[in-house]
């Protein structure tokens, strides 16, 4: 969580969904980018 929030303050652009692998299930989605 620290990293993460290290990265958007860094970029100053909210990360929503990290890729830790090639599938689908290795993917984390923090917050539906899609979703209003």
């Amino acid at each position: 969580k620290d990293y993460i929030a290290f990265i958007e303050d860094f970029v100053a652009v909210p990360v929503n969904i990290i890729s830790v692998g090639y599938r689908r299930s290795e993917t984390i989605v923090r917050k539906d980018p899609w979703k209003k």
